[in-house]
């Protein structure tokens, strides 16, 4: 419970939340027909009487007392240009700022912070979900007006954060698909001899995220230890491709090179070698695994293209790039792969992310127990 102080009337009121921050309230009355109330926020009692008498005499000379309270649409460009300071990763920011530019302003934009009622943000949803909008960008866009919203409660400039009082949709949760023993087979044995070999290897026998793929460096790769070190992605910014910090902490990580990856790499390199020669001083000599026959890094969008063409030429249809790390994922634990190591080696934040995403048993493994338990009760 908050501690409540009731001051003489016209003075506001001070009360103490759970978290020890003491807020101040002003009642400022009607005000184009809704009821308006100011808000300050201090250490102490005595810090938050002072703002509060503060806004009083403001309020008496006939100042504006909520006039610098900005908008919705303002504090989201604020916001973002505060996350891209903080170091957040390009591509997010490049999806923060659609979702806001599509999304949210033309639909809330021009409302004040504190005026931002929790139906507001409702309608918005509902809206998005009836003109056929996915339920999980639907959830993008609640997560991204919760979050600029916390971070203004936070700043002080509104004293809760209605989003919170909000329920996203549910997302209806599909099977992975991944690729089965014969579909990968059928994989390495159409890849053989592309330039990008090496590549389609390192994605089904790490399982590494395709960005983890492509920021791959020589000097990550020690193939004397048999090792290699992932630091990194490399993702699309706009009309650039930049190179960018981990998913999470867990992300930058060294695992171990298994056979036959040390002698695929091997001609791999070699294979590159060959191609510096032929480009002369047109090479760009970046330091990457996988390149263009420039030496420039590949474009995630290129290797997703090359990616489909491969599955199509193995006569599995075409699959995402991701159907990779989910093989290898799926695999591992079919085998009996404990939890924490499958974890560990896809860069997880945390097991629970890893058992909820892939621990589910294939057709294999769940005919493998029934086969154990019909053999338990034969006779």
């Amino acid at each position: 419970m908050s501690e409540r102080h009731r001051r003489p009337h016209g003075d506001g009121s001070l009360h103490r939340r759970v978290d020890g921050k003491w807020v101040g309230v002003l009642d400022l009355g009607y005000i184009d027909g809704r009821r308006r109330r100011k808000y300050v926020y201090a250490d102490t009692e005595r810090e938050a009487l002072a703002k509060l008498r503060g806004q009083r005499r403001a309020l008496e000379r006939g100042q504006d007392i909520l006039a610098s309270v900005p908008t919705l649409g303002a504090w989201l460009t604020e916001w973002l240009t505060m996350k891209e300071a903080e170091g957040r990763r390009a591509l997010t920011l490049r999806g923060y700022r659609m979702l806001a530019r599509k999304h949210i302003e033309p639909a809330l934009g021009r409302i004040r912070l504190d005026r931002l009622k929790p139906s507001d943000v409702r309608h918005v949803l509902e809206s998005k979900t009836a003109a056929g909008l996915a339920p999980a960008t639907v959830r993008h866009i609640h997560g991204l007006i919760r979050n600029a919203l916390a971070d203004a409660e936070r700043h002080e400039l509104i004293a809760r954060n209605v989003a919170k009082a909000v329920r996203p949709p549910s997302i209806r949760r599909h099977e992975q698909r991944f690729l089965t023993i014969e579909e990968a087979k059928r994989l390495v044995d159409v890849v053989k001899g592309d330039r990008l070999e090496a590549l389609a290897h390192v994605l089904l026998r790490l399982g590494l995220r395709r960005g983890e793929a492509l920021a791959l460096r020589w000097d990550g790769i020690d193939l004397d230890d048999r090792a290699l070190r992932i630091e990194g992605s490399l993702t699309r910014a706009g009309s650039s491709v930049v190179h960018s910090e981990g998913k999470t902490a867990s992300s930058n990580r060294t695992i171990p090179l298994i056979d036959p990856l040390p002698t695929v790499l091997i001609r791999h390199r070699a294979r590159q070698s060959a191609e510096r020669l032929a480009a002369g001083e047109l090479w760009n000599d970046g330091g990457w695994v996988f390149t263009t026959e420039l030496g420039t890094a590949l474009d995630p969008s290129n290797a997703y293209h090359w990616w489909q063409r491969l599955t199509e030429r193995a006569g599995i249809g075409r699959r995402r790039m991701h159907a990779a790390r989910h093989t290898a994922a799926t695999l591992m634990l079919d085998q009996g792969v404990p939890l924490e190591l499958v974890s560990a080696v896809l860069g997880h934040a945390g097991l629970a992310i890893t058992a909820d995403v892939y621990a589910r048993p294939t057709a294999d493994a769940k005919r493998r127990a029934l086969e154990a338990l019909s053999g338990r009760m034969t006779m």
